[in-house]
């Protein structure tokens, strides 16, 4: 689970300290706290790739399970990923 701050090109604005988040996430079991913001990119990339990263690493045996598919392409042309 993830405790995602947006805003975070507001400084001015902020309702909640860094701290007080980081206490939230502990306090509720969160182990993951990053702040965002939308507006600047600020984070929005790593915050997908760190979730990528962890849902491999807790499905990395079962990978196999897995098989491209190209027969369907979407209207990108992008192939489906199926799960067998």
């Amino acid at each position: 689970m993830y405790l995602v701050g947006n805003f975070a090109d507001c400084e001015e604005e902020r309702e909640i300290s860094t701290e007080e988040a980081i206490q939230f996430a502990k306090d509720n079991g969160i182990h993951n706290y990053v702040e965002t913001s939308a507006k600047t990119g600020q984070n929005v990339n790593e915050v997908f790739e760190n979730i990528t990263k962890h849902f491999f690493l807790l499905n990395e045996h079962n990978l196999d399970r897995f098989e491209e598919k190209d027969e369907e392409p979407s209207e990108r042309g992008s192939s489906f990923i199926r799960l067998q």
